[in-house]
């Protein structure tokens, strides 16, 4: 269907099924043919006799799973074919992120599209991942209801988008209103969420003011950071879920909205509760329906399509850029535990598209991103996995010790190898089959 360069000829011609092109296509295997006409590859193919090719490598495209084409990259000379062959894989890697950058998918002719729920609510929760498909039902569910909902999750997982599937899912007409409740100030924190009356204090409004319990009825009101809401605050909202009523600052007259509430927090409450920080009978009322969104480190199958859904998003606010990630950060990127979870590879996605001055955001310019100076946090890599793909032995730290930590990390930094600030201490810790935390450890043992 396309072409460059000599094969630009051939746009809109079928490949005969007996090329490498096409068994890649049927077979959905990636084929590298180093000596065209010679290999055993090419003795049945009809175009063997006419073939210009010095070297090929030719793989299948996929978009949402499923095969729709297949890719070659050609070198006609010596100098092309030492080219391809030192890089081949890596550029085809680019070549199939930047189809997944063009295609969405579900837009293919005949898909018959996802098995999982894909309402209007769901377009902000990315992954196909077993945790994920188990919070889209339970997200049906809470929303097919009008109870109260807890949503747990680490910092950074996506506990807002929770709350807006929910919403949007649950059909309700009104506003979805949100509020940080660890941003609101104690004394204020009443007449934010109830409102105030004319003259309740010095300085409001002539007429008074709605609060946001007010300004979310016939929709849903979300409190992020459930936790950090102020005790006496807690009993106030206690009472005003257990009757439905609520009173203005200033005011005696009872108002009632058909609000649904939605809380979230990323503290543990039944420690807080067992702390005496946090009330229990608020806490059973607000865990009517209790959910918890996933960690990234617990759906590693979905960050290359997370990292895909924020490179095409970085790329289209910085004047369509198209540039793609380069398949040894996203061999890191799945390494890594991401403590920050999803809001962390975005913004790192977002960093290596504006850092980025080639065709792909390689992990040479993002190692800075990661590294840590010694006395900060170092970045946590995933050990087991680590050790698996790079000879090491889980637990092999613990055989280590400093002299041996200092003695791998010399020869690495005395390595022709070296590029990049930081590429010692990694290296050094890859050998050494640890995280750069214990790595940093070892180093500071005597």
């Amino acid at each position: 269907m396309a072409g460059t360069g000599p094969y630009g000829a051939g746009i809109g011609l079928t490949v005969p099924p007996d090329t490498a092109l096409a068994h890649s296509l049927s077979s959905r295997d990636c084929v590298l043919i180093h000596t065209p006409r010679e290999n055993a590859a090419c003795h049945d193919c009809s175009l063997r006799d006419d073939c210009r090719d010095h070297a090929n490598y030719s793989g299948p495209l996929s978009v949402a799973g499923q095969v729709v084409a297949a890719a070659q990259i050609v070198a006609f000379d010596t100098f092309q074919k030492s080219a391809l062959l030192e890089r081949a894989e890596a550029v085809f890697g680019v070549i199939e992120q930047l189809v997944g950058l063009l295609f969405q998918p579900g837009g293919l002719p005949g898909s018959a599209g996802r098995a999982e729920p894909s309402g209007p609510g769901f377009h902000g929760l990315i992954g196909n991942s077993a945790p994920m498909a188990q919070l889209r039902r339970q997200i049906l569910r809470a929303a097919a209801s009008d109870s109260t909902v807890l949503i747990t999750g680490e910092t950074g997982t996506g506990k807002d988008l929770t709350a807006r599937a929910i919403h949007a899912e649950s059909g309700r007409k009104g506003a979805f209103v949100a509020i940080n409740c660890g941003a609101l100030p104690e004394q204020l924190a009443e007449s934010e969420l109830f409102g105030y009356g004319r003259g309740a204090f010095s300085g409001a409004a002539p007429g008074g003011k709605q609060g946001l319990w007010e300004a979310a009825h016939g929709g849903t009101l979300f409190l992020d950071e459930i936790g950090e809401l102020a005790p006496a605050m807690q009993v106030k909202l206690l009472r005003a879920l257990q009757d439905g009523d609520i009173r203005r600052v200033g005011e005696n007259t009872v108002r009632r909205f058909n609000t649904r509430i939605i809380a979230a927090t990323n503290r543990p409450l039944a420690e807080r509760v067992r702390e005496g920080s946090m009330r229990r009978d608020l806490y059973y009322r607000l865990k009517v329906i209790p959910l918890r969104v996933p960690a990234l480190r617990e759906r590693p199958e979905d960050i290359s399509l997370l990292a895909q859904h924020f490179l095409k998003e970085c790329c289209t606010r910085n004047a369509g850029r198209m540039v793609a990630i380069g398949g040894d950060l996203m061999h890191h990127f799945m390494q890594y535990a991401w403590p920050g979870n999803v809001r962390e590879l975005r913004n790192c996605i977002e960093y290596g598209v504006n850092a980025c001055e080639g065709a792909a955001i390689t992990w040479a310019m993002l190692a800075d991103y990661f590294d840590q100076e010694e006395d900060a946090p170092a970045p946590v890599f995933l050990e087991k996995k680590t050790a698996r793909k790079t000879g090491g032995t889980p637990g092999a730290h613990a055989r280590a010790d400093g002299n041996e930590a200092r003695r791998v990390l010399e020869e690495c930094e005395s390595s022709s190898e070296a590029r990049g600030k930081g590429w010692a201490k990694r290296e050094a810790a890859r050998r050494l089959g640890v995280s750069l935390a214990t790595l940093y450890r070892l180093l500071r043992r005597e």
